[in-house]
């Protein structure tokens, strides 16, 4: 199984499997010089975070992820990363709210 397939294998429900796959993954892709692979590990990480209820780290991944995809021009991707961004962004507000 490749990395990138752990890493969003691990986003979807195990969450500190998936931490720990993308505090392995974000040093090496920061690394690159390709934009989407970038763009993959910041949006993984943004859904990472906001399944955990961290939104100021979702928010900082999510908006990486635009930003790499905008420079990679793979403007739905882009699309993806703001609408992720956005429903985390509205999950926080409900969650502070109702505390």
């Amino acid at each position: 199984m490749t990395g990138m397939s752990r890493l969003l294998f691990a986003a979807q429900g195990q969450r500190e499997e998936a931490q720990r796959e993308i505090d392995r993954a974000a040093p090496l892709s920061a690394r690159s010089e390709v934009h989407s692979v970038r763009f993959n590990v910041a949006l993984a990480a943004g859904r990472v975070h906001a399944a955990a209820a961290r939104f100021p780290e979702a928010a900082e991944s999510f908006h990486t992820a635009l930003v790499e995809a905008r420079h990679a021009g793979i403007y739905g991707a882009a699309l993806d990363a703001l609408g992720d961004s956005q429903s985390a962004c509205r999950k926080g507000i409900r969650g502070t709210s109702s505390s």
